[in-house]
């Protein structure tokens, strides 16, 4: 066993262990849910989607915030399903991480139920955001053995709109001038084989051989479009192949990393720790990206980040969320883990995103330093998300 799977391991055992040193009862007074719809970015680049912020507050009055990820027509379901939580909560003694995630665990039906694991994913933040500021600690001085100062990100550019390769290749040129070293395309967006190739060969022009360039094939409808693109782009050298084809057939992916020489990437779209071992098991992907605000929850990714590296697989975070508390909690869990990849970032949903927080992102060198305040290390402008909500949602207890 490797130093690292040691240090992994330490993780584990100590965040199950922690309520021993910082044995404090937490009792919740309410739960507040606060639903920001969808809006245009400031550059018009693309469409900013929709966010789901949940605040705990304690019976002493410590607030925790969460983050649940938000998908079109089915934010009503997660916001119920955190409400239907706040009604359970009373009936453990402590509402801990653990505490909570025996409660919720003896509801096996909807382990894979995605509305359901954002919704678990958020309150377990906030419950987390809350515990390390009774330690006094930041949530990575918490539950670190290895605590990096800082965690190597990249610039996810998808727009839902149809831009040409010319303006594709000068979007990413733009970003990689805020400091990114990695950018994330999506080829196959409107284009054929040939087309992507063309937008591959254009980018590496444009950006030069050090920064990279991973590739987001969106599960094409196509299954043999991975393989038959992979030859045409080789020569660009691409950083990753992810969702070559949809998570959940893992025998397609299977197929596709064997006949690869790019690293696959999966699990985005997946929740749940059993489908992450079947993964793993098959050894289907050289990089999983569970979503920080979808995956299960902290201990559930951390539980994934510890069998991935047993198995030399890396963890890369999806954030498909606000550039706020799921961005923080993402920064704080890949400081400490030792296969952590580069985590995801949206550029053009950070001026949005801002105005809900009083805390900045600075990229540096393709990095982002992790911040070191209590907690997911950042503070929430609340008067602005209530002024910015369609749907809020008090629940008392």
């Amino acid at each position: 066993m490797t130093n690292t799977t040691t240090d992994i391991q330490n993780i584990i055992d100590y965040i199950t262990h922690c309520k021993n040193q910082y044995n404090k009862v937490i009792k919740l007074s309410s739960v507040q849910t606060y639903f920001v719809e969808s809006s245009d970015t400031e550059n018009t680049w693309s469409k900013v989607k929709s966010f789901l912020f949940v605040k705990l507050t304690t019976n002493d009055g410590i607030d925790g915030w969460g983050e649940a990820f938000t998908k079109e027509g089915e934010e009503m379901n997660v916001i119920n399903y955190i409400h239907n939580f706040a009604e359970m909560i009373p009936s453990i003694n402590s509402a801990t991480p653990w505490g909570f995630l025996n409660l919720i665990s003896k509801d096996k039906k909807n382990t894979i139920n995605v509305c359901h694991a954002s919704a678990r994913s958020a309150f377990e933040m906030a419950l987390w955001d809350i515990y390390a500021k009774k330690a006094n600690k930041s949530l990575s001085q918490l539950i670190g053995v290895k605590r990096k100062s800082s965690v190597s990100v990249y610039a996810n550019i998808w727009s839902d709109k149809h831009y040409s390769d010319d303006d594709i290749a000068k979007k990413a040129k733009n970003v990689i001038e805020l400091g990114y070293r990695a950018v994330k395309i999506y080829p196959l967006q409107n284009r054929t084989i040939n087309q992507a190739t063309s937008l591959m060969k254009l980018l590496r022009s444009k950006l030069g051989k050090e920064i990279h360039i991973l590739l987001d094939l969106e599960c094409p409808s196509n299954v043999n479009d991975a393989i038959n693109l992979e030859p045409l782009i080789s020569p660009y050298n691409p950083y990753w192949y992810e969702e070559p084809s949809d998570g959940l057939n893992i025998e397609k992916l299977v197929s596709i990393k064997n006949q690869s020489s790019f690293d696959i990437v999966t699990g985005e779209g997946q929740c749940g720790i059993d489908h992450f071992v079947n993964v793993i098991n098959a050894r289907a992907a050289q990089i999983l990206n569970p979503d920080i605000s979808m995956a299960g929850g902290i201990l559930d990714i951390l539980v994934i980040a510890k069998l991935a590296h047993e198995n030399n697989i890396k963890i890369s975070p999806h954030c498909w969320n606000s550039m706020t508390i799921s961005v923080a909690a993402m920064l704080q869990i890949c400081s400490v883990l030792p296969n952590a990849e580069m985590a995801e970032l949206f550029p053009d949903f950070m001026a949005h995103s801002n105005q809900f927080m009083s805390t900045r992102y600075k990229i540096t060198n393709g990095k982002i330093e992790v911040p070191d305040n209590l907690g997911l290390g950042i503070d929430m402008n609340e008067d602005v998300i209530i002024e910015k909500s369609s749907n809020t949602r008090l629940s008392s207890i």
